[in-house]
């Protein structure tokens, strides 16, 4: 601190306006303050300036006690990141300046020294520390019809000054666990003007923070006992970190609570999720219903999620509410796939049935059927009747239009009465063995390499691939979506602790 001389200080005082009086030259008329103020005649000296920090032996920094009574934490914004405290805060430190000789004090409580109560304006004319809390969006002191702020005076010099104060901080939040987050928030406070050479803040030796027992947060669970600490830090708003700079911090941690985003967010869902699955059991019968369900399971899906992120800042990474969301869309929109797939299937299994020589013109071949002792080629037959319709030609040798609409009429009904045949030997033989076992690989229906038709050898039963894809997708489904919550969940349980 630069000390300057009397004449120095004098001119100094005049030029920025305000009254300056040492004690050589005290007088009534030169000394408006306590003109206005008589009360502050009584241990404001008139040479006190209130600018200039309390003289100390040894030129050693004010020393300023600092104690926090955290009376509510509320509006804990995630979309701007930051909340609401209100809080009781005092300050003590030493002014050896002020006179005592005509103060009627209080006789002080067991270890507390005697004291008087002073009113709030008198901080306006003694010198005060300027702490300010670094991340503080907003601060002022609590008014209703007066401000809640008080001086209290002790015999042996010691000043606290209290304040009811709110305060809008802000905290950099992570929400990479998010529903099931844990923010620490801090509240930093600092000199604006000293540094610690000059003032040095502390805190209070015992209970320096406290709480208020019955605070209860909404959405959120306050780790207690808080942690305080002073921390000496060579960052500052010029940003030359030259000087040490003295902090005192508390950390506030705050644990979201599952409960809210279990009813509002997972149950529901999953419930939706698992709406989708009843599309499994409504078969092809009824396409529009399934499909109406499926589209509207999805568009629910998607409305939800949408009403989260509302509430959150648009992050430039993966929440964990993120991968579960996007987790429900794929089982929906797998449902819906699974839909396509197996109304393909069921679209060739049909063309099939109407007409299997498009599918396997290779599948008619030879095939001896026993029945009664007769034998009946499927083949022969089949191409006997294309060779006779064929033979229909006019005297000339030339195709009469009436032969070619009879041969291509005989050609469908030889290919009908084919089948009919086959069907027929098919069902009189069904309880002889050798005929089933000959009948048997003709009613595969295959297309490629994938079988949309076969016989189950274990029990006889037809077995339609489509249908079988639905019987399969009834338990798959529910028995991977359960696998995805074993990973989900304890993966997520474990980064919020």
């Amino acid at each position: 601190m630069i000390r300057y001389p009397p004449a120095a200080l004098v001119l100094s005082a005049f030029l920025a306006g305000f009254p300056v009086t040492l004690a050589n030259d005290c007088t009534n008329d030169t000394n408006i303050s306590q003109k206005s103020h008589p009360f502050l005649a009584n241990f404001i000296p008139c040479s006190y300036v209130k600018e200039y920090r309390p003289p100390t032996d040894s030129n050693r920094p004010v020393s300023v006690e600092f104690t926090i009574y955290i009376q509510d934490i509320n509006s804990i914004n995630a979309a701007d990141m930051d909340f609401r405290v209100d809080l009781f805060l005092h300050m003590t430190w030493e002014d050896t300046r002020l006179n005592h000789s005509n103060m009627d004090f209080i006789p002080g409580r067991a270890k507390e020294s005697d004291y008087i109560t002073l009113p709030a304006y008198v901080i306006d004319h003694i010198w005060t520390p300027d702490p300010y809390v670094t991340n503080a969006k907003d601060a002022a002191i609590t008014k209703l019809t007066t401000t809640y702020a008080s001086v209290t005076l002790y015999r042996n010099h010691s000043i606290r000054y209290s304040a009811r104060v709110y305060s809008i901080i802000g905290c950099q939040m992570d929400f990479h666990g998010y529903p099931m987050d844990v923010q620490v928030c801090s509240m930093i406070m600092q000199s604006f003007m000293y540094s610690p050479k000059e003032v040095e803040f502390k805190w209070r030796t015992w209970s320096p923070v406290m709480i208020n027992k019955e605070l209860k947060l909404l959405q959120f669970s306050l780790k207690k006992p808080l942690n305080n600490y002073v921390k000496n830090s060579n960052d500052n708003e010029l940003g030359h970190g030259e000087h040490v700079v003295r902090q005192l911090v508390v950390d506030l941690q705050f644990s979201r609570e599952i409960g809210h985003h279990l009813v509002q967010t997972f149950v529901p869902s999953f419930l939706v999720v698992a709406l989708s699955w009843f599309s499994f059991w409504l078969g092809l019968e009824a396409i529009p219903g399934r499909v109406t369900l499926l589209v509207t399971s999805l568009l629910t899906i998607t409305t939800l999620f949408t009403g989260i992120k509302e509430g959150l800042p648009p992050v430039a990474y993966v929440k964990a509410i993120d991968v579960w969301m996007a987790g429900c869309m794929v089982f929906i929109f797998a449902a819906l796939g699974e839909f396509v797939v197996i109304r393909v299937l069921n679209v060739m299994h049909a063309r099939y049935q109407v007409d299997p020589i498009v599918f396997h013109p290779q599948s008619i071949q030879p095939t001896t059927l026993h029945s009664n002792g007769d034998k009946y080629d499927q083949r022969g037959e089949y191409f006997k009747r294309v060779t006779i319709m064929s033979n229909r030609t006019s005297d000339n040798g030339d195709i009469t239009p009436s032969g070619r609409n009879n041969r291509l009429s005989d050609l469908r009904s030889g290919h009908e009465q084919g089948r009919r045949a086959i069907n027929m030997s098919a069902a009189q033989n069904a309880w002889d063995p050798e005929a089933a076992s000959s009948i048997r690989p003709h009613l595969q229906q295959q297309v490629g390499r994938l079988s949309l038709q076969w016989i189950d050898p274990k029990t006889g039963e037809k077995k339609i691939l489509w249908k079988e894809i639905d019987k399969a997708s009834r338990i798959v489904f529910p028995l991977m979506f359960l696998l995805f919550m074993i990973i989900y969940f304890p993966i997520l349980v474990s980064r919020a602790f």
